[in-house]
């Protein structure tokens, strides 16, 4: 995984940003409660779900031992992101009706939503083994492996949820991202189609599709990807950096940087944008801010190997060398193979051999 930026030796003398561009982005998202209602409007859908929660909570004062009372509370919680809130009343539904799959179901997304998969993985279990047709719990229970990296365990999951119900769109992404996990980048193209094709508003489909066919050298469809994700959703800063990482495969460097811009505006954490944008400064000749970034990248991933390697090439092109070396040498140590081969290098020409 990762950019590698590949330091080219030439007359004792390293050339410069040669690269495998850095592990593309797959957007990854969770699944509702069974029983949550679609509202696009924040206060139409904020008020509604706080009503839900005032009438069930009257029909639980009369009657405390209402399961369905207790789980609609739940999906209501759910929905207005208390998720803990939303357990204790998923738990409660499930105490007083031990056979409530739609209650193990919830609970289970509650729990992806804290990331607590494992546990969540139990209770989808539970809701399977009271409904073996249960598809949104087939579906969920993958999004749990797949968080688990239990690839292969969400790609069975996914399809037994078709099997049942061969349109569940949830159980195509699903697959999609088991299948980009273990590089089956065809397999994941095809699911993603098939989201789209099922939901042509997709975004999310969108960009993980562009990042398959990035992984497959298919840089222009990528970018062609990207963008149609970007428009459905002008904030999604992982379009923007796989639309990025296309744009450099095609040699739109400009581009590429205006679409790592972009997204680091977006998402300020996003140190993989950062090293990424370093790497295509640097094959421009602007070493002082390749080093800026790959400064900002590593303050976000200490150990992130190929930024360190990047700003040992940009030091050394600043004739740092010391600090280059000690790029270098943490780069080394946190396994950049490269970066050995550039330490030597260097020293070899501080002694006049090469």
């Amino acid at each position: 995984m990762g950019i590698t930026v590949i330091s080219v030796l030439l007359g004792g003398i390293l050339m410069g940003f040669v690269k495998i561009i850095k592990s593309i982005t797959v957007h990854n998202r969770q699944q509702s409660t069974e029983d949550n209602v679609n509202l696009h409007d924040y206060k139409e859908a904020t008020s509604h779900y706080r009503k839900i929660i005032i009438d069930s909570s009257k029909i639980i004062m009369i009657n405390p031992k209402h399961a369905e009372a207790y789980n609609e509370r739940g999906a209501a919680k759910h929905s207005l992101c208390d998720y803990t809130g939303a357990i204790q009343d998923f738990t409660k539904a499930i105490e007083n009706n031990p056979k409530h799959a739609r209650a193990y179901n919830n609970r289970g997304t509650a729990k992806n939503m804290l990331k607590k998969y494992a546990e969540a993985t139990q209770d989808f279990d539970k809701a399977i083994e009271l409904d073996p047709k249960y598809v949104k719990a087939f579906s969920n229970r993958a999004t749990a492996k797949n968080e688990l990296k239990d690839y292969v365990g969400a790609i069975q999951d996914c399809t037994e949820a078709i099997s049942i119900d061969s349109r569940y769109v949830d159980a195509y992404y699903n697959r999609g991202i088991a299948h980009s996990q273990l590089k089956n980048h065809t397999n994941a193209i095809q699911d993603y189609s098939k989201t789209i094709e099922l939901n042509p508003k997709d975004a999310d489909a969108y960009t993980n599709r562009g990042a398959s066919r990035n992984e497959l050298q298919d840089y222009i469809e990528a970018a062609q990807d990207s963008s149609k994700a970007i428009k459905l959703n002008p904030k999604n800063s992982v379009a923007y950096y796989n639309r990025g990482v296309a744009k450099d495969k095609l040699q739109h460097h400009t581009g590429a940087i205006n679409d790592y811009n972009k997204a680091i505006n977006l998402n300020p954490k996003y140190a993989d944008a950062y090293t990424n944008r370093a790497m295509i400064k640097g094959k421009l000749h602007n070493y002082m801010s390749a080093t800026q970034d790959c400064n900002k990248a590593i303050e976000l991933n200490s150990e992130d190997a190929m930024a360190y390697h990047n700003r040992g090439l940009a030091k050394y092109f600043l004739r740092d060398t010391k600090g280059a070396l000690e790029d270098f040498s943490i780069a080394a140590k946190l396994g950049y193979k490269e970066s050995h081969e550039a330490i030597r290098k260097i020293l070899l020409s501080a002694k006049g051999t090469i």
